[in-house]
């Protein structure tokens, strides 16, 4: 019995590992909030005040990479003040 319970329990975890590399293969578009940073700031100068500080982003493409982006984080919006 406790033989059967193992098997059972490998089958269902490899078909579930699987199913989610399946379906992460196709193509997904999504909405990523990133915080908005901004760059190539000239000298002497500071900015004073940002309207916004999140921007929202849609994107399209593997669902492995979009998973990355959800799941790794720390991924800012750059803006140059140029």
């Amino acid at each position: 019995m406790k033989k059967k319970i193992i098997t059972i329990s490998v089958i269902a975890l490899f078909s579930t590992i699987l199913w989610i590399s399946v379906s992460l293969s196709g193509i997904y578009i999504t909405t990523l909030e990133l915080p908005v940073k901004f760059i190539d700031l000239p000298r002497n100068y500071s900015l004073g005040s940002s309207s916004i500080d999140k921007v929202f982003i849609q994107v399209k493409g593997p669902g492995w990479a979009i998973a990355k982006y959800n799941l790794g984080g720390g991924y800012n919006f750059y803006i140059s003040v140029r």
